[in-house]
């Protein structure tokens, strides 16, 4: 079980579509602890792909905690950037603006 849970944090911290894909499957998994852990690395994705993994289990998560954690990792990401299951058109992201200049100080030694 150890090994297991383990296992689901070296595919989470490589990313990719391949080992969402697994993490997101361990999240449905029956062991408590497989969930747990699955769940916890799915909230804490850094990637904006885990975003529908995120809603389909907060949407069909059956344990509270596990809608919750989920649901918060979706928010982060959408914050985070324009995510296309949201309607990426429709995003308000702030408009760019290049950095204000600011004068450099010139430091004496007297």
């Amino acid at each position: 079980m150890a090994a297991r849970c383990r296992f689901l944090e070296i595919l989470a911290s490589m990313g990719g579509p391949t080992a969402l894909a697994a993490v997101g499957a361990a999240a449905k998994d029956a062991t408590p602890e497989i969930r747990e852990a699955a769940s916890r690395l799915l909230g804490e994705w850094m990637d904006v792909d885990a975003a529908p993994v995120l809603l389909d289990l907060a949407k069909t998560a059956t344990e509270e905690k596990y809608k919750v954690r989920t649901l918060r990792g979706y928010i982060r990401l959408v914050r985070s950037s324009c995510c296309p299951t949201t309607n990426a058109s429709k995003c308000a992201a702030p408009p760019w603006r290049p950095p204000i200049a600011t004068p450099r100080r010139r430091w004496s030694w007297k």
